[in-house]
């Protein structure tokens, strides 16, 4: 028989293709094996038929507004916040796109992430697209990232309650919270507004779906405060919390330590990056504009009232082809047997910091997943 693929793990009675995620018997024709991408040389074309792959959801990240109640030192998106940002997002648009995508690409999942800037600000124009997206027969789910520091309105409740899930920044204990986000009203308290707003949303029911989530500098961390943290929290009734390091930033691109222990800890990610998942995830912006981006302004793909699939295909396999840093890391493409349950992690590591840019493999530990992941394929859980 031919070589196997570096992708491929032998278990005791099956092969298992890491890259396409199929099992196939030890005894399979070699045709079997090299329609199913079980050879070796056939890396490339695995890869590139699991990176450009038909989608079989739509994710949609809207961000409502780029206003925020809040400044903080170690956001990712600091410089694209304004005082006043007018909504210029038409739901009909929006909804046209849903459809569209749905009928092209014949399938029935959405989700929705409402983001920002603080996107409570329009908590309306949220619910109501919310409304719209619900109307259709199909799987639909969404969520929504708040820093909660804002007037929970009538409107921002009946959102909250219709999310799937919610998560909440809170970082750390009042001193380091408020060292790390500034209200630009002088006469609010972030940390007590958000502490105020996370009982009451306790008190409405919604623990189950709320998740509250620490992001810590490494000066500041502390295990004892850690300690502190999650029993004042398990203490209010909050069921779901997280306690982690801070992504690199414009102003910040350094990784801290307990970033870089995150990377080297083996951890699965069963897909790419948001931005780097072809034609399944997309950002509506406030001006109504599409994209895959987050973190920065470019590649835009036109106004949602124009969109046009065949041009944003195009745009879009270049813009993996030519901007996600495994690709261009000899290691992960010619040594690597995982890099589907890696794939470099976060985008905006490539994007703020220059040397995992040039070389992700340097913060990995391959072989803790290497590991992990034979271990599974011989049990057959993957």
């Amino acid at each position: 028989m031919q070589k196997l693929s570096r992708y491929v793990f032998e278990t005791q009675n099956k092969l298992y293709n890491s890259m396409n995620k199929i099992y196939l018997e030890k005894n399979s024709s070699e045709l079997l094996l090299k329609e199913n991408f079980f050879l070796s040389g056939q890396e490339k074309d695995s890869l590139e038929k699991r990176l450009f792959k038909k989608p079989e959801m739509l994710q949609l990240r809207i961000i409502p507004t780029w206003e925020c109640n809040l400044r903080c030192n170690h956001c990712s998106v600091l410089s694209n916040l304004k005082i006043n940002d007018p909504c210029l997002i038409e739901k009909k648009d929006v909804l046209n796109f849903c459809k569209s995508h749905l009928e092209r690409y014949n399938h029935s999942k959405i989700r929705i992430s409402f983001i920002g800037g603080e996107c409570l600000i329009q908590a309306s124009l949220c619910l109501e697209i919310v409304k719209l997206i619900s109307n259709l027969n199909v799987d639909f789910e969404c969520n929504l990232t708040t820093n909660l520091a804002c007037d929970l309105t009538i409107e921002a409740i009946e959102l909250l309650e219709k999310t799937s899930q919610f998560t909440v920044s809170l970082d750390g204990d009042e001193e380091q919270h408020n060292w790390q986000r500034k209200s630009i009203n002088k006469n609010i308290n972030p940390y007590k507004k958000t502490v105020a707003n996370i009982k009451r949303c306790i008190l409405l029911g919604f623990s189950d779906k709320m998740t509250v989530q620490a992001a810590v500098q490494e000066k500041q961390f502390d295990e004892t405060k850690k300690e502190q943290y999650y029993k004042f929290l398990l203490k209010l009734g909050v069921k779901n919390i997280v306690y982690g390091s801070c992504h690199p930033t414009i102003q910040n691109p350094d990784l801290d330590k307990g970033y870089v222990d995150y990377l080297k800890s083996g951890s699965i990610s069963n897909a790419p990056c948001c931005e780097y998942r072809f034609m399944r995830f997309f950002t509506i912006n406030s001006k109504n504009e599409l994209s895959s981006e987050y973190y920065t302004a470019e590649n835009k793909f036109g106004n949602l009232k124009d969109f046009d699939f065949d041009f944003i295909e195009n745009i879009y396999k270049n813009k993996i082809k030519n901007n996600m840093s495994i690709l261009k890391d000899e290691t992960c493409m010619n040594e690597c047997p995982v890099v589907a349950y890696c794939w470099g992690k976060c985008v905006n590591h490539e994007l703020y910091n220059k040397d995992f840019a040039e070389q992700p493999s340097k913060y990995c530990d391959r072989e803790k997943l290497i590991k992990k992941i034979r271990n599974l394929a011989f049990q057959e859980k993957l």
